[in-house]
């Protein structure tokens, strides 16, 4: 007599592959959330970088100064930034000046979980302001400028990092030259 053996598993197998997945699940949580938050800083630092390359551009082509204001958000408390063009041509951006709709008021830090700006002078009020060479003009810009040993050159650094605990990797520098030259660094 042939015997048929029923197909399908036990319930035995069922809770052993289970609980094998609860394993392995449990182990690359914590890796995949790391992941994660590292992922929303680097797109708040790439954010931050094209729109201050853009910035610098946009000053070189249109003979124009352009304006990067950090302000404080009311009702979060946050750092942010607004890019606005000095259409006026008086040096400054005042009543006649408007934010550009080319280059819009951004405000990529709520949008970004956790994410904070910070560095050297970067506080509410100050600002980085790209001449009409596309070069930053470091008489009207207020953040701290660091030089560069041996060299005339130097940088203005801002920084990018999660809010509460550090994660190693996290961490970004955007690096605005003098020379208008933007450049992201993952410390």
């Amino acid at each position: 007599m042939i015997t048929r053996r029923k197909k399908g598993f036990t319930l035995i197998e069922l809770m052993f592959v289970v609980g094998l997945l609860v394993l392995i699940i449990s182990i690359a949580m914590p890796n995949y959330m790391k992941f994660r938050r590292v992922q929303a800083m680097r797109a708040a630092a790439n954010q931050l970088q094209g729109d201050l390359s853009r910035a610098s551009t946009e000053a070189l082509k249109s003979e124009q100064y352009v304006y990067v204001y950090f302000k404080t958000d009311t009702a979060t408390n946050a750092l942010y930034y607004e890019i606005s063009r000095d259409s006026s041509n008086t040096g400054t951006v005042d009543a006649y000046d408007t934010l550009d709709p080319l280059i819009t008021s951004i405000k990529p830090f709520n949008a970004y979980s956790g994410a904070k700006l910070w560095g050297g002078g970067v506080t509410a009020g100050n600002r980085i302001v790209f001449g009409k060479g596309g070069c930053v003009e470091t008489s009207m810009t207020t953040l701290t400028f660091n030089s560069i040993s041996g060299t005339a050159s130097g940088y203005y650094s801002i920084m990018i990092s999660p809010s509460g605990a550090q994660l190693t990797g996290s961490t970004f520098e955007v690096r605005v030259y003098d020379s208008g030259k933007v450049e992201l660094k993952q410390l």
